[in-house]
């Protein structure tokens, strides 16, 4: 590629991404309601702490990145959603970016800007930026860590392979789901070493260099909680009150009140974690059949786990009685949701990609589809999948322009 032909593309990404923010903006002005929802109270909560000079856990001990970050923006610019809301666009650009980015470096730079495209106008991504949630920073860092794992599977070296488990512990404090993925990749580099013999020396010590830059991002926290709150908690006891909460059969409210009377963080994990257990001992097929019952919802654009996010969308809208903006998204939604999950599983098992890469992004996906959701169904908990299946889906559509037109494929240098 000429020099002019590569800041051609590069300027086209810029755009998009410049275009995603604006949108996010419009979004944040226009769909923005005024209370705050859910996890949202939790976050502004903690974000308030922070920004009077200390770190108030809150009801639940959860990752504290996305509280500090907002909780900056609260001590520099004083307490409000505006400038965050202005933040939290410019990252979704960021994220635009990166998508671009590596939809070029994994494939070519048409599926690059192609799945820009479909990151920039997916109605469950711009409405997430316009709530106070962690997949703000979230997603950018967990793309950011995709991206370092493939490089260290390939490369194989010490310095790859622990930059790789150093961003995925960064993401874990974010999002914990970050941490078990990385669990999950350390077992795949351990089983697959050098001239692909499973569990050999090379393949044990890439696993171990990984799982060294795990816990060297997350150490901090986790000698945090051992000291605040006397008990082992990597990175929170959040994971034990949704393992309580899926087996009590009771509403949230109920679950978080008798989850509030059981005393201080580590008492209220430890008696979570025995109730979960004395329920899977009297149902031990209980998590299967949720997992069976719950599974359809995933690929259901019209699913109660993929519309109630969605709702949001209409509920509380200022530009509600838009009927143009209603008759945009009653379209965009589904054909989106269609395009991305359905174009990104065919493509990712079809289109030309580097084993590597393939391998990656695909136990990725299957993570987040297979076990992720097993535990909490909730349509943004798949948000972070969307750009992975965006790149796959976008070599998909440009695989079938190019056989249609008969234009050779291009490709992409990982």
């Amino acid at each position: 590629m000429n020099q002019s032909g590569k800041w051609s593309g590069t300027l086209w990404v810029v755009s998009i991404a410049v275009v995603a923010v604006l949108i996010s903006l419009l979004a944040s002005h226009y769909t923005r309601q005024q209370a705050l929802r859910f996890d949202e109270k939790y976050y502004f909560g903690v974000a308030k702490s922070v920004a009077g000079g200390h770190y108030d856990d809150g009801y639940i001990v959860r990752p504290p990145l996305y509280p500090l970050f907002v909780g900056i923006i609260f001590r520099v610019f004083g307490v409000g959603l505006g400038v965050v809301l202005i933040i939290q666009s410019l990252l979704r650009g960021l994220l635009v970016a990166e998508v671009g980015w590596l939809g070029k470096k994994y494939f070519s730079k048409t599926t690059g800007l192609l799945a820009s495209i479909l990151v920039a106008i997916y109605p469950l991504l711009i409405w997430s930026y316009t709530r106070l949630l962690n997949e703000a920073l979230y997603m950018p860092l967990f793309l950011l860590s995709i991206w370092a794992v493939e490089r260290a599977y390939r490369s194989r070296t010490d310095g790859d392979g622990f930059i790789a488990g150093f961003l995925c512990g960064t993401a874990s404090l974010v999002r914990v789901t970050s941490f078990y993925l990385a669990v999950i990749f350390a077992l795949w580099f351990a089983s697959v070493g050098e001239d692909g013999k499973h569990f050999s020396g090379k393949g044990l010590r890439s696993a171990a260099v990984l799982v060294a830059g795990l816990l060297v991002a997350i150490s901090p926290w986790m000698v945090r909680n051992m000291v605040v709150h006397q008990t082992f908690m990597p990175l929170g006891n959040e994971a034990a009150f949704n393992l309580y909460f899926t087996a009590a059969g009771t509403t949230v409210d109920e679950a978080r009140h008798r989850w509030d009377s059981w005393g201080n963080q580590a008492e209220r994990q430890a008696e979570a974690l025995r109730q979960w257990i004395s329920h899977v001992r009297k149902h031990p097929a209980h998590h299967l059949r949720r997992f069976i019952k719950n599974l359809p919802r995933v690929f259901n654009p019209r699913s109660q786990g993929f519309a109630t996010g969605l709702a949001v969308i209409y509920s509380g809208m200022n530009c509600r009685q838009n009927t143009t903006v209603n008759a945009i998204l009653t379209i965009l939604i589904p054909a989106t949701f269609i395009l991305v999950m359905f174009g990104g599983l065919l493509g990712i098992c079809t289109v030309q990609a580097t084993p590597s890469v393939r391998a990656t992004l695909l136990i990725a996906i299957l993570y987040f589809i297979l076990l992720h959701p097993a535990t909490v169904m909730k349509a943004r908990y798949f948000l972070p999948i969307v750009p992975l299946l965006a790149m796959s889906a976008a070599r998909l559509l440009e695989e079938g322009v190019r056989f249609i037109t008969r234009k050779p494929a291009g490709r992409g240098a990982p």
